[in-house]
């Protein structure tokens, strides 16, 4: 492949990227340069594990609905009251997006996985303690109450 044509090619595969995800790292730039056939190997099997990026099916939404709902109804059971009426409302909240809408924004796909580990971490530090000898000096062999 001649430099002219592999530039072409390039900068064509550049162009293609930045409309299907709103932005382009620098660095895939960088190997598109390089090796356009990779990069858009690569890009082809980026978008085929997204499902073609363009909604999440309807059978997933409505099984995290049920989820969410299943688990606001074990918290109940156990006494957790407030957990479970917000598991109750975030699962009726997905619920009624199931219902009203078509499908899902690409950002959304792309965002939950950090939010989901935010509020994770925000339930379970509630319950975190530091260490009873937090802040004591540490001696070999000499026991501490």
């Amino acid at each position: 492949m001649s430099d002219g044509n592999r530039e072409q090619q390039a900068e064509a595969l550049i162009a293609k990227m930045k409309a299907a995800r709103g932005y382009m790292y620098p660095e895939w730039e960088f190997a598109a340069r390089q090796d356009p056939e990779f990069v858009a190997a690569y890009n082809r099997l980026y978008e085929l594990s997204l499902g073609e990026g363009q909604h999440v099916s309807a059978k997933v939404r409505e099984f995290v609905a049920i989820a969410l709902l299943g688990l606001a109804i074990w918290y109940l059971i156990r006494g957790r009251i407030s957990a479970g009426l917000l598991s109750a409302a975030f699962g009726v909240l997905v619920f009624v997006w199931y219902a009203v809408t078509e499908d899902v924004p690409r950002q959304f796909i792309f965002i939950t996985p950090y939010v989901a580990t935010l509020l994770v971490l925000a339930v379970a530090s509630q319950r975190l303690r530091p260490p009873a000898a937090d802040g004591l000096p540490y001696r070999r062999g000499q026991q501490t109450s």
